[in-house]
């Protein structure tokens, strides 16, 4: 599912993509938003660092959590009346930071490493993770 699946017009894509602010990496988001994103994309067996999957997830989102938002973009004729309707949504997902406050760092460095570290063990092979669980039964061969 793509911004273009959506059938939304190229203004309105254009609107919806300003306004998340969008530039690789891990979104500067709430915690909350975060986490959605990263189940989802765990999910898809997609990558929550990249743009493309984001961007899926928004529109995923869009369609069935905050269909009142995605509808009223199907609406906007301008890139700017498509910003100014997706703003309430965009206002849930963003960091205070990203609105001029300043007391979100902690949090969002928190997400990054905890994603990371996720990342790291969903790539680790299934013998890993049983020869720990051996080792930390106190079984012995």
């Amino acid at each position: 599912m793509t911004l273009s699946d959506q059938e939304w017009t190229e203004e309105q894509a254009r609107g919806l993509l300003d306004s998340l602010n969008l530039d690789g990496g891990t979104p500067k988001w709430k915690l909350e938003p975060l986490r959605r994103l990263c189940d989802w994309c765990s999910a898809h067996g997609k990558d929550p660092a990249i743009i493309d999957c984001q961007l899926e997830f928004v529109a995923h989102e869009l369609c069935d959590g905050f269909q009142a938002v995605g509808m009223a973009l199907k609406r906007a004729k301008t890139v700017n009346e498509a910003r100014e309707l997706v703003r309430p949504y965009v206002r849930r997902l963003t960091a205070p930071e990203i609105e001029g406050q300043t007391n979100n760092a902690d949090a969002h460095s928190l997400y990054v490493l905890v994603s990371s570290l996720v990342a790291t063990l969903i790539s680790l092979p299934a013998v890993w993770y049983f020869t720990a669980a051996y080792a930390s039964s106190g079984l012995t061969a």
